[in-house]
């Protein structure tokens, strides 16, 4: 089942107060979980003032996974796959990097690996581990991510796309490193 969010009246959201906006958020949050769509999430609403609420509702990826909490560390949603890939590309046009590098140039954990950054961009490398079972054993986000930056990458590529998160917080390392800036404030200069 598809469904759609009139964006006109989102934008006018904020011209009817933070009640609304609340009530609007949990009449969406209840409406994914009743239709199965989503065990549980955060959504922010946020103007130029900063941000104006929070809400959270739900468990993290199953019925008996942790309740979701404003500190709940989510994957990269597919949305940031996008940015992450534009930044790479424009660092490759600047010619900052090659997308053909090997990426063991930038990545310590990549020393016995073949794997390029193309093969990153375009899923063709498999991890064989599941970010779950991580997230279950590094509730800190800064943990997590330095457990799975450790992770000794596989020597091939792989014959098959594989798609998987991980990839994409190696891609947000090599990005760093380059620019020897955080995402966080790369994302702010690009928007």
């Amino acid at each position: 089942r598809e469904t759609y969010f009139n964006l006109e009246k989102i934008q006018e959201v904020d011209k009817f107060g933070i009640e609304f906006q609340k009530n609007c958020i949990k009449k969406v949050s209840e409406y994914l979980k009743f239709n199965k769509l989503d065990t549980g999430g955060i959504i922010v609403i946020e103007n130029n003032q900063g941000i104006q609420t929070r809400y959270t509702w739900g468990r993290y990826s199953t019925e008996d996974s942790e309740e979701v909490r404003e500190t709940t560390p989510y994957d990269l949603a597919s949305i940031s796959k996008l940015y992450l890939t534009y930044c790479i590309l424009k660092l490759h046009e600047e010619k900052k990097i090659n997308i053909y590098d090997y990426c063991k140039k930038y990545l310590p954990n990549f020393g016995n690996s073949n794997l390029r950054i193309i093969d990153l961009l375009t899923h063709m490398t498999n991890f064989n581990i599941s970010l779950a079972d991580y997230r279950k054993k590094y509730t800190n986000v800064d943990d997590l991510k330095e457990q799975i930056l450790q992770i000794e990458a596989p020597i091939f590529k792989s014959e098959e796309v594989a798609y998987q998160n991980t990839t994409y917080l190696f891609l947000q390392e090599i990005i760093e490193k380059v620019t020897n800036n955080s995402l966080e404030n790369i994302y702010t200069d690009f928007f």
